[in-house]
């Protein structure tokens, strides 16, 4: 057993599995191997593990953020100011609700097949230092939209932005209908 658990903890990857008494994500049995993710650890919510919803209040930056596979919870940002994922955030199935709370993405920002994103009252920053695309599928509006990136960011997809668009550095890419 200790074998399987140094090979997780070496690969950094998170799985949520909502075993705790709590939805916490800083409590560790909510976490496969009752690892709580570290700053730089991906984490994966996923629906062939637990479809258990969670309350993210974890307050370090992680790696790679992503909700696939069938999950059908809910992840709720809860006390949490800013949420820092330095690689992509992933939404492909469950709901992310960021609402009133500043999602900072230095990677692919992208929104796809069943997953569902709550962005009310909310600012999502770009940031990254190589080129990001940002795709979401129906209509999920942004509140606030900063791009404060070294390279380029690419709308993958139609943005509506409800609120601000502010370009600190970089460039943004706008991509033609049709």
């Amino acid at each position: 057993l200790s074998t399987e658990i140094s090979s997780v903890t070496a690969v950094g990857l998170r799985v949520w599995d909502g075993g705790g008494s709590t939805s916490s994500a800083t409590v560790s049995a909510n976490w496969q191997y009752d690892i709580i993710p570290s700053s730089g650890d991906s984490v994966l919510f996923d629906g062939g593990v637990s479809n258990a919803s969670a309350t993210w209040d974890f307050t370090g930056a992680v790696k790679d953020f992503r909700m696939e596979n069938g999950y059908a919870g809910i992840v709720t940002a809860s006390g949490v100011a800013t949420i820092i994922v330095q690689g992509k955030f992933n939404v492909a199935a469950g709901t992310f609700n960021a609402a009133g709370s500043t999602l900072t993405v230095s990677g692919d920002f992208n929104q796809s097949g069943a997953g569902a994103l709550n962005l009310a009252s909310s600012t999502v920053k770009l940031d990254g230092t190589a080129v990001q695309t940002v795709s979401v599928l129906g209509y999920y509006p942004f509140t606030n939209f900063t791009i404060a990136s070294s390279s380029r960011v690419k709308a993958g997809s139609v943005l509506d932005v409800d609120g601000a668009i502010l370009i600190s550095g970089g460039e943004f890419a706008l991509r033609a209908p049709g």
